[in-house]
């Protein structure tokens, strides 16, 4: 689903082979042919928002500075979901009066429906929507669960919790989501062990299905 006719792009979702080719750098590379058709002068930046060096006044002098006259520069910012919120501000900011002649890609793995922020984002973005098959609730957990975001991840367990979502459903999620996630064969296994573990513990009444759980998502993390 495509939506907008903007000079910023936002890509939602996982990326996924299709004939071979990664399908989100299929569609940067139309992109970017779009672009060199307007211009011989193409500037291309890329950004890490998950990177630990990431510095938000980098960013701020890579899209406030304005480009040479008859080039055009394009920005792609990886990682989307990890923005703070002062780089959340500031690229709402800048999307309210962008830099002429300055193309933007937003990349976000996973996102939240309801987040206001990706909400705003609608409105200033041409949408694409790639591999979201997955329900957000699992897709969220079991990316948190990879990267070792235990207070996230507690987090978005007690918000399920609360919202009604039974865990035999969080726990069939997880699996789906994290046999999709986790290369590591070693890793992947211990953790499969555990949420078996964990659903007996469940069934069988040795422990609440809420503490169980938390636990569990406190041993994921840390495998």
């Amino acid at each position: 689903m495509v939506t907008g006719h903007k000079n910023a792009y936002l890509f939602l979702g996982e990326d996924s082979i299709k004939d071979g080719l990664s399908v989100k750098s299929t569609k940067l590379e139309k992109i970017k042919e779009k672009l060199s058709q307007k211009t011989r002068l193409l500037n291309i930046d890329t950004v890490y928002l998950q990177d630990k060096d990431f510095d938000l006044r980098g960013l701020q002098e890579k899209l406030l500075s304005i480009p040479l006259p008859g080039m055009k520069r394009l920005i792609i910012i990886h990682g989307l979901e990890h923005a703070k919120l002062p780089t959340r501000k500031f690229l709402l900011s800048y999307l309210a009066n962008p830099t002429p002649d300055t193309i933007l890609v937003l990349d976000a793995d996973f996102f939240d429906p309801n987040d206001e922020f990706i909400k705003q984002l609608f409105l200033f973005c041409e949408i694409h929507r790639f591999n979201l098959q997955i329900p957000e609730t699992a897709f969220t957990l079991s990316y948190m669960i990879k990267r070792r975001q235990t207070k996230a991840a507690l987090e978005l367990l007690n918000r399920l919790i609360v919202e009604g979502e039974k865990p035999e459903r969080i726990i069939g999620a997880l699996r789906v989501g994290l046999n999709r996630r986790i290369t590591s064969s070693l890793r992947l296994t211990q953790m499969l062990r555990l949420l078996l573990q964990t659903d007996l513990e469940i069934k069988t009444g040795r422990l609440k299905a809420a503490y169980a759980l938390e636990k569990m998502i406190i041993s994921l993390c840390q495998f």
